[in-house]
Order: structure tokens, then sequence, then C-alpha cells
């Protein structure tokens, strides 16, 4: 259950990153070991959430995500230099899960390009309506989070993926934030419909601590 929770959260990471969305629409890579180091700070870590959650590996995803052609996103132009990932579940089940993931790309102004491509209304609109990625005959919805700034700009989403695969409804909340040539992502998915209020609060609080102080 589990494994088909965060292939889901996968593909819709890639709707909101798209850097997995497809390779030849993705950046290209250039990892630079200090970006790397300098993200894996901004990382969240086990110690930032309440006892009873565990460290879990991420879950690569093997399968071929299709960009629906609506988005229209091409990242070909830009240069990642650090790219990062860490997620969390609780209990046995593994399940509500939280990813944190953090990338840099080779300027300030590629970072302004990234925003201007991918976290928009147009986008996010598109792929929920395609589904690209999801099971067959997944319905997507989301509705934008207010949130307090998180570094230089930010924005949130929740999406609600509805599918025979699971008994409810998935809620998947999504923080994307950047400062500097720094992004940032934090997601929060459980099944049902409610996300922990105070677990988001907080982690999006260390999350902005985090970006404040490390990002390039």
């Amino acid at each position: 259950m589990r494994a088909t929770i965060v292939r889901v959260l996968t593909a819709i990471g890639a709707l909101i990153a798209c850097a997995t969305a497809a390779a030849s629409l993705g950046p290209h890579k250039a990892i630079q070991p200090a970006d790397q180091a300098r993200a894996k700070k901004v990382l969240l870590a086990l110690s930032d959430l309440p006892h009873g959650w565990k460290s879990q590996p991420t879950s690569p995803n093997n399968e071929s995500v299709t960009p629906p052609k609506c988005a229209n996103v091409n990242l070909s132009d830009l240069t990642e230099t650090a790219d990062t990932e860490r997620q969390f579940g609780q209990g046995s089940t593994g399940i509500p899960v939280v990813d944190s993931a953090v990338g840099m790309l080779k300027t300030r102004g590629q970072a302004d390009a990234l925003w201007q491509r991918v976290p928009n209304e147009r986008v996010l609109s598109c792929s929920a309506r395609s589904g690209a990625g999801l099971p067959k005959g997944s319905h997507v919805s989301f509705k934008k989070l207010t949130l307090p700034r998180i570094g230089d700009r930010s924005a949130g989403w929740r999406f609600t993926i509805t599918t025979n695969t699971f008994p409810s409804e998935v809620s998947a909340d999504i923080v994307f934030a950047n400062k500097g040539r720094t992004f940032s992502v934090l997601t929060l998915a459980d099944l049902g419909s409610s996300i922990d209020a105070t677990l988001e609060r907080r982690l999006t609080r260390v999350m902005a601590a985090r970006l404040n102080r490390y990002a390039a």
C-alpha cells in the first residue's frame, strides 16, 4: 500500500517539480559537491518530526511519466547543481508520508525561470485534468493553500486524488519555496481527507528556517 501511495506522490511531485516528468524536458544535471552538501542541510531530518515517525528509503519511480501536452513545460535549458530527497513514514504501514526534496539551479536567473514556468495555475490545472502518471481512472482536484511566505517566494496546494486503487481518497499538501538558487519542496500525504495541520505548520516553519540559513 505505501509503495503505491509513494508512486502516486512521485507522479504528483513530477507534475509540480517537472524535473522528473520527462528526461528530455527536465533540467540538465551537473551536480556540484558543495551545492549538494548545502542542499542536504536544507532537508528535513527525522528529529524534526514527532515520536513515532521513521526514515524511509526514497522510492524511485521507474515508470515513464509523460507530461501532459497542454502544460508545455520545457526546462532543458536549465542546469541543476544539487538534487536530494528524504522520506519519512509513520507506524508499521509508513502512512502518512512526509517527503522533503531540495534542489539548486546553476544561477538565480535560472531559478527565476523555473519559478515562472512550473508552480502556476495553468500547469497545475492541466496536470490535474490529465492525471498524468496516476492510476487509470483517477480523478484529481487541487486548491491553493494559504501559507506564510517562505524564503524569497513560496506557494502551496492541496491535491485530492480519488481512485479505485485505494479504499479512500488520497490527500497531499505540497509546499514549494525558493530562496536564491535553492528550491525546497515539502509534501505531506495521507489516506482520507485530513492532513495534520499542526504537523504541517511545524514542518513548514522548519523548512523556512533551514532555507533561510543554508540556501545559496
